[in-house]
């Protein structure tokens, strides 16, 4: 089983160097394997970034979206006294007349700001759609336009380090939070300006720098280095099936499962296991119903049940 999972599925963890996107050090990992392996990473990290790139192999690109759900952990270096075209070092750097320093009491109530649940524009220079068009190409034809808001949670943000105009911090957080937004915005309290001179991702969910490898050096046994689908759905509840329940619901049935409501998800998907704790399918619960209804199903060579 675990050989059928590295050869068609699974998860590869990656530290990604400063100055190569995301998609290179994906397409440096795909050089490691015989055959050609469909693979996608689990959030983007800029070039100026480095640290956590996870990335899922064959069937398990399905499940990317739960791993960008999980929380993850940065560690940053913001500079002050000056603002960033790009909101980081890449960017046309503007220095920021700064008439007193701001003090570490000051930073952390303005850092309080920033904590929970709140809503944060994303940088001028991102992916983001404006109008359907990406904001990015919007800024490099000479009118960059602020995205919209959207709802973020920030779960904490730690001072490491003040040394101005150097701020370090470590932020933990949820998906879609934009590090460089947040040093934008910060530099706007403190009335400084603001930029990310450098960043790190250490974490995503479960996955680590511990776990990482250097996209520019391949394992020995690449296969060696693939970790389970189901690591990718370690922050999910769970549902063990087996027998006719599971081999209805595999076949793309509905099936009957009273549930108690205080058990549901806030989004009622769960992860579905067998007896043997492989992931076999994601479904979604319907209470008015009271059934599960597949929504992905995960091939097995062998699909004993």
């Amino acid at each position: 089983m675990q050989n059928r999972l590295m050869k068609n599925s699974g998860i590869i963890v990656l530290n990604k160097p400063k100055g190569m996107s995301s998609r290179a050090a994906v397409d440096h990992a795909l050089k490691w394997f015989e055959n050609k392996i469909p693979m996608g990473h689990a959030g983007t990290l800029d070039p100026l970034a480095t640290g956590v790139l996870v990335v899922c192999l064959g069937w398990t690109t399905k499940l990317v979206e739960f791993i960008q759900s999980m929380k993850k952990i940065y560690k940053t270096t913001i500079v002050l006294g000056a603002n960033s075209a790009t909101d980081d070092a890449e960017g046309p750097i503007q220095e920021v007349f700064v008439e007193k320093k701001p003090s570490m009491a000051e930073i952390k109530d303005a850092l309080k700001l920033f904590e929970g649940e709140i809503q944060q524009s994303p940088p001028s220079v991102s992916a983001v759609r404006i109008k359907g068009k990406r904001s990015y190409k919007l800024a490099r034809k000479g009118a960059p336009e602020i995205p919209p808001p959207k709802n973020i949670t920030i779960h904490s943000i730690k001072i490491t380090n003040y040394d101005y105009p150097f701020l370090g911090l470590e932020i933990t957080c949820g998906k879609g939070t934009y590090i460089r937004s947040i040093a934008r915005d910060l530099g706007s309290v403190l009335k400084t300006g603001g930029y990310v001179g450098d960043l790190e991702r250490t974490m995503i969910g479960g996955f680590t720098l511990a776990d990482s490898l250097d996209p520019m050096e391949p394992p020995i046994d690449p296969y060696l280095a693939v970790k389970p689908q189901e690591l990718a759905v370690g922050g999910m509840k769970k549902v063990t099936l087996e027998g006719l329940m599971l081999r209805n619901l595999l076949n793309g049935t509905k099936i009957p499962f009273p549930m108690k409501e205080q058990y549901f998800p806030i989004d009622n998907t769960f992860a579905i296991m067998d007896t043997n704790a492989r992931l076999r399918a994601i479904a979604e619960y319907r209470n008015s119903e009271k059934v599960l209804k597949p929504l992905k199903v995960c091939p097995l060579i062998n699909p004993d049940i």
